[in-house]
């Protein structure tokens, strides 16, 4: 579950933008950061060094040595380092999770390498490649997992992956029973023929349960084979297909397995080309579809006129606890049509409203939904216009809303070629800031979810992945 959060706010949460407030998300990531660099001090603590001060031979030479039970390693290497990072692989026993992700050269033969460390490696859970790793690279990787047993998520992303890597990648994919998490993020090679291998392959596979396909070149032709896929898999949770371009065909295809699945909890079509036809088509699935949990539909303009008819089947629908409606297009007529939603909805927990111009208007819309309001826990506006105006109203209602426990305000960024900025002084964003943090508001909201305090949260989200 945990890697498949990771993959799922690598494509859907992580979009929201880092330069203003932090998210809960973000809050729990900087968790997993305070916890891995426990571990470190723990290790560096046996040692009686700064691992900070080591250089990156010298890091390789204690992974290998065994000496400190570091369990993350996060670092940026280049070809030459590759073969002793691979002996290292080899002979560590601590080592969970290799991030790769800070390189900034291609890394074929390093990756070749280190796919052979992997099949005598029996610790390591999570491997994020560096970029380029290219097919070279993603075919030795499937090769060393026909053989490795303990690796559960790999990341490729923005790897400059064809469908011939890709094709690698699904045939370990028909024997491997260990992955349970792939992201294939930014690999616009893939193609078609790369989501048609895939959708093979989890004909077959009964392991994997999130696949991140975003950005991968996808059209109606490759959305309507995974959608066969869907018809007989059983194991598929979590599908993100977010900047495709899969179309009304696609989304129409997907509206209508997702009558009959009952497996897949999470899916993102944001930017794909949608317009009313597949709306509709989604819209009328939500009616029956009692799966689903999470849904993005955000940057899909063409369809802005049959929002309304979105919004009806979310006030019909009582599983969604998570609705993605980033850069829609949203008039104030649809706010208070979500207002009107919110009123009476009691499972949403987070809605992601950025990049909409909502303005002012829209803000004191919403607020007045969150004076009746008592699930929603994390609400998206960044990117949305507002100005002190809103953010006065937005903090007046959370003087009685105590459920509402992140506000993402965001902060001044260039969105669609033009400037939408939340222009808030400084100081109301702190007072809001301030009410949010304050630990009766979060015992509040504890209490009413009937959630038990967890005594390890930073294990719930692994570390964020890399933005470019």
């Amino acid at each position: 579950q945990n890697e498949q959060d990771r993959l799922v706010r690598s494509a859907a949460m992580a979009k929201r933008g880092t330069r203003g407030r932090k998210s809960k998300l973000e809050t729990r990531e900087e968790e997993v950061d305070q916890r891995e660099e426990g571990e470190v001090e723990s290790a560096e603590s046996e040692l009686g060094v700064d691992l900070e001060d080591l250089s990156m031979e010298e890091q390789i030479a204690l992974i290998r040595s065994n000496k400190a039970q570091v369990t993350t390693l996060s670092v940026g290497i280049t070809e030459k380092q590759g073969k002793p990072l691979a002996e290292a692989l080899k002979k560590n026993t601590h080592l969970l999770q290799l991030d790769l992700s800070q390189s900034f050269e291609g890394l074929t033969e390093a990756i070749k390498l280190l796919a052979g460390a992997l099949k005598v490696n029996k610790t390591l859970t999570l491997f994020d490649c560096s970029p380029e790793v290219r097919d070279e690279g993603a075919i030795a990787i499937a090769d060393a997992l026909h053989v490795n047993k303990s690796l559960t998520t790999l990341l490729l992303i923005d790897c400059c992956l064809t469908h011939v890597g890709i094709e690698a990648l699904a045939d370990v994919l028909k024997v491997n029973t260990m992955l349970t998490a792939l992201s294939l993020e930014n690999n616009p090679g893939a193609g078609d023929k790369g989501a048609t291998a895939l959708a093979q392959a989890l004909r077959v596979n009964t392991t994997l349960e999130c696949l991140n396909l975003a950005r991968n070149e996808i059209h109606a032709a490759g959305a309507e084979d995974l959608v066969e896929m869907l018809k007989v898999n059983t194991t598929l949770k979590k599908l993100i297909l977010r900047k495709n371009a899969i179309g009304d065909k696609g989304a129409m295809a997907l509206a209508t397995v997702l009558k009959v699945n009952t497996t897949v909890d999470f899916l993102d079509v944001s930017f794909n080309d949608i317009s009313t036809k597949g709306l509709i088509a989604i819209a009328d699935t939500l009616k029956f579809n009692s799966t689903l949990q999470g849904l993005s539909l955000g940057g899909n303009p063409k369809a802005k006129t049959k929002l309304p008819v979105l919004i009806d089947a979310l006030k019909v629908n009582t599983t969604l606890t998570e609705v993605s409606l980033d850069s829609a297009e949203l008039t104030i007529k649809h706010v208070r049509l979500l207002a009107d939603w919110l009123r009476t909805n009691t499972s949403l927990t987070i809605l992601d409203l950025k990049g909409n111009n909502l303005r002012d208007a829209g803000a004191r819309v919403l607020a007045k939904a969150l004076e009746v309001n008592t699930v929603l826990s994390q609400l998206i506006l960044n990117e949305c216009n507002l100005t002190a105006a809103g953010a006065t109203a937005l903090k007046n209602v959370l003087q009685t809303n105590m459920s509402l426990v992140d506000l993402d305000l965001g902060d001044l960024v260039i969105f669609g070629g033009s400037e939408i900025t939340n222009i808030i002084p400084s100081e109301l964003r702190d007072e809001i800031y301030d009410i949010l943090d304050d630990p009766a508001r979060k015992a509040a909201r504890a209490i009413a979810t009937g959630e038990v305090a967890d005594s390890k949260p930073a294990q719930e989200i692994p570390p964020a992945k890399r933005t470019k």
